[in-house]
């Protein structure tokens, strides 16, 4: 067996494994956080871009070998995971409400009729506020800025979630190298 194909194998291996952890942590944080929707018709998430976008982040660590020098370089995954995850909840927590079963993105500042509305009902909290207006988020804010928001809970939920996945790699192989 050639040294082309031993690198072959080994790249595989690595493969089936950056996909095996990416399935499970994906499902994982599908069970313990799912991002808020973007509004009341709006189907949940976009599953398979997100299991995409996921797969090919965790896989650019995947099929590499490792460098021996920098025995805790998947140390680097770990610290932009914590850091996404914190960004999440903080963006989910401040931009986001619960409605129904699941959170609803929200935008930053209320329409002028939605205001009138808070200014006659001081003190309701922003599930309330949704429930008055039947779900519909488009009638309390704008919905560029439900958009932008829904997009940047989103985009720190799949980087989080790819992170944890390249960390998960790393340390396995950190793990099996040594």
């Amino acid at each position: 067996m050639k040294f082309r194909d031993r690198i072959g194998e080994f790249d595989a291996a690595w493969a089936a494994l950056t996909a095996t952890a990416t399935v499970v942590i994906a499902l994982v944080a599908k069970m313990v956080a799912p991002p808020p929707t973007l509004w009341r018709e709006a189907a949940q998430v976009p599953y398979v871009l997100e299991f995409i976008v996921i797969i090919i982040l965790s896989a650019s660590m995947a099929g590499r070998k490792p460098d021996l020098e920098t025995n805790f370089k998947w140390v680097l995954p770990l610290v932009l995971a914590l850091v996404c995850t914190v960004a999440y909840y903080v963006l989910t927590t401040q931009f986001s409400c619960p409605f129904t079963d699941n959170r609803m993105a929200i935008g930053w500042a209320y329409l002028p009729t939605a205001a009138e509305y808070i200014a006659r009902n001081p003190g309701q909290d922003c599930s309330l506020l949704i429930a008055d207006y039947i779900g519909n988020t488009n009638m309390i804010w704008p919905a560029y800025q439900i958009i932008i928001m829904w997009l940047f809970i989103y985009f720190a939920y799949v980087l989080a979630v790819a992170f944890a996945a390249m960390t998960v790699v790393r340390a396995i192989q950190h793990v099996l190298i040594k």
